[in-house]
């Protein structure tokens, strides 16, 4: 969910747009490196969240090909892809990037340094460098924008890099300290258990009366008019 959720708000407007660039719409105003800079961000933070909150190689992968099963129910359930012109686009663009991820993960496992402080840095690495290869020229073929010009590319890879490093490490250490607090509520002592099962509780509810609200908002909204 949290993945169908950072697709929709960061990749969204970008598969809507056509043939006809308009330098006046403010979307236009956007660094056109951004996109692909998007795509790693997300994919290094979720992929490496999965991987040290499961500890199983291939999960990061599962997780997006969930979300791709998802959003394809989606689409088909709310006639999105001919009323709004939604894609899947963004979802096809990100599973190489993690099945190399999750190859990393598995070699690493196999030479026994899966361990190490620096898998998940080596792990952000691989992402984006498939990105690089696989994901920019598959951009250029399905997308009409970003323009993947010389200096656009140049962009794409110092910023990518930076990006892929930092939600690497974010992921990475929001998975450990997830599987730390799952494997401790059922440890710890029945206050302790008690206290953290209500705040997972809370949290719970929130996200359930934030969809809740979205729902009824989207449904009872007015499509905007020219």
């Amino acid at each position: 969910m949290a993945t169908t959720v950072l697709f929709q708000l960061g990749t969204t407007e970008w598969e809507n747009i056509g043939p006809t660039i308009n330098p006046d719409y403010s979307f236009f105003l956007r660094p056109e490196w951004l996109y692909p800079v998007v795509l790693i961000s997300m994919s290094a933070f979720i992929g490496l969240t999965t991987l040290h909150l499961t500890r199983r190689v291939g999960s990061a992968t599962l997780v997006f090909v969930l979300t791709l099963l998802l959003r394809l129910a989606l689409l088909r359930l709310f006639n999105a892809s001919e009323s709004a012109n939604m894609t899947y686009k963004a979802n096809i663009l990100t599973l190489a990037p993690l099945v190399g991820l999750d190859l990393w993960y598995a070699y690493r496992l196999r030479t026994g340094h899966i361990e190490a402080p620096n898998t998940a840095f080596g792990g952000s690495l691989i992402l984006a460098l498939t990105t690089f290869v696989i994901t920019l020229p598959l951009i250029s073929r399905i997308l009409y924008y970003p323009r993947l010009f010389p200096t656009v590319i140049v962009g794409v890879i110092v910023f990518g890099l930076l990006m892929a490093i930092a939600a690497g490490w974010a992921g990475s250490h929001l998975g450990a300290w997830l599987r730390v607090l799952g494997c401790s509520t059922a440890e710890e002592p029945s206050s302790a258990a008690l206290e953290t099962q209500q705040i997972l509780w809370l949290g719970a509810g929130a996200l359930l009366a934030a969809v809740a609200f979205l729902a009824i908002f989207v449904s009872t909204a007015t499509p905007p008019v020219l």
